[in-house]
């Protein structure tokens, strides 16, 4: 029974991962940059194996994918959100008795990484700022309606997590 315990903690431990990976990832790049379920269904079943499992995956998979998404989501939409290191929640959250250490530490991923300026002040708005020039401050009702079923869709898949 302590042995299913433990799985079962490092399986849920793994489904809070994945939320807040493609939280960071959507609040940096863009939706389509967030990673699916099938990353982590390879996931072994005993306490030992998947925490090696884990680890491999975050910096052999999950990181490089970071570190692209992120620099491509800063040029495209510029700076959107506050930068809150993933790797903090894993480590303050970590399910396994070890915590990764020496050749097994989780490789952050910093600022300087993806080319985060930290001293730019955030925009006052999350969303990418529209290239076209409104002179006479008339509203886009495309860019309306997009950003709507935009929010709408969010808030539809965030119902599902």
């Amino acid at each position: 029974r302590a042995h299913n315990s433990e799985c079962y903690e490092v399986i849920e431990w793994i489904s809070k991962a994945f939320v807040v990976i493609n939280k960071f990832l959507e609040s940096h790049c863009s939706q389509d940059a967030t990673l699916c379920p099938s990353h982590f269904l390879s996931c072994p079943m005993d306490v030992v194996t998947s925490r090696l499992w884990f680890i491999n995956l975050w910096n052999q998979n999950i990181v490089p994918h970071i570190l692209d998404s992120v620099r491509e989501g800063l040029q495209l939409y510029g700076k959107r959100s506050s930068w809150d290191d993933p790797v903090q929640y894993l480590l303050d959250s970590w399910p396994w008795q070890n915590p990764p250490c020496g050749q097994e530490d989780l490789t952050h991923i910093t600022p300087d990484d993806v080319g985060y300026d930290m001293t730019a002040p955030l925009p006052d708005t999350s969303r990418p700022v529209s290239s076209v020039d409104n002179t006479d401050n008339m509203e886009d009702p495309l860019l309306n309606m997009l950003m709507t079923l935009q929010d709408a869709a969010n808030n539809t898949q965030a119902g599902y997590l």
